[in-house]
């Protein structure tokens, strides 16, 4: 995924810069796999993996910003 840069100009001169960040968090599979090591008897049940699933494919989606002229 290649980084966005957005720059703000106020009078045709950069006044900022907003840069896309390092996601931040771990994978769900570093989750379940560090419940497993600390013994833990957690489940995900069906609704929460839905819900989880339903959020990462958001993720996937492309933005669209509106177009402003």
């Amino acid at each position: 995924m290649s980084e966005a840069e957005v720059v703000i100009e106020e009078d045709h001169r950069p006044i900022a810069v907003l840069k896309s960040s390092k996601p931040v968090g771990r994978m769900i599979s570093e989750v379940v796999a560090d419940l497993k090591a600390r013994g833990s008897n957690a489940v995900m049940d069906d609704d929460f993996a839905r819900d989880t699933e339903e959020g990462i494919k958001e993720q996937r989606q492309p933005w669209n910003p509106p177009s402003w002229v």
